[in-house]
């Protein structure tokens, strides 16, 4: 029986229904001004519509570049662990949380209070992770388990702390992207065909 494939999408579905669920209460507080928490006066809303298309255009970046190398590298069963995903595990869902929702409410929030929204977007997100984490190591053994100890969930910056785990030995050494069953070596940010080699007999 063949290894369960993780979705296309992954969680993506999931985490955005549970995202609205949780969020949904705190946006009608906005809308219906049930609360008074107004932008600080040094945060006026020229300002405010900066900030906000600065962090869009960045989230939108990050999404293109992540989905470029998603759909090159899915197809093909191949772990990719470089460009975007050598500074992340989850860049889609990371330009979500640190920019696309942050642009959002600066821009069309009435009040600061929705800037928790992308902390929610994260909690949803660790509730929900461990399913597409469980299919990706079935898929990818310990090639998957040094990526994701020694790669940050979501914040890039925290790449710098972090370090390949003791215990566990890939298949291959600078394994920047794996295929079911093989690897290769190569330097960071090259990509490498994989074939099966059948057994000897």
């Amino acid at each position: 029986m063949p290894d369960k494939k993780v979705g296309y999408f992954g969680i993506g579905g999931k985490l955005a229904m549970l995202t609205v669920l949780f969020c949904s209460p705190f946006i009608l507080l906005d809308v219906f001004s049930l609360v008074n928490l107004p932008w600080p006066p040094y945060f006026p809303a020229e300002r405010r519509n900066i900030f906000g298309f600065v962090m869009i255009g960045c989230g939108v970046a990050c999404l293109i570049a992540s989905a470029i190398q998603h759909s090159k590298f899915f197809p093909k069963d191949k772990l990719c662990t470089s460009g975007v995903y050598y500074w992340c595990q989850h860049p889609i869902y990371s330009a979500w949380i640190l920019f696309l929702i942050p642009g959002f409410v600066v821009i069309f929030g009435r009040t600061w209070l929705l800037l928790i929204c992308p902390f929610l977007t994260a909690l949803a997100l660790k509730l929900l992770i461990s399913e597409e984490e469980k299919d990706l190591t079935r898929m990818f053994g310990d090639d998957y388990l040094i990526y994701k100890a020694s790669t940050p969930m979501i914040v890039p910056l925290f790449k710098i702390f972090k370090r390949p785990p003791k215990n566990i030995h890939p298949t291959s050494s600078d394994n920047i992207c794996s295929k079911k069953g093989s690897t290769t070596k190569h330097s960071k940010g090259e990509t490498t065909e994989f074939r099966h080699k059948g057994k000897k007999k």
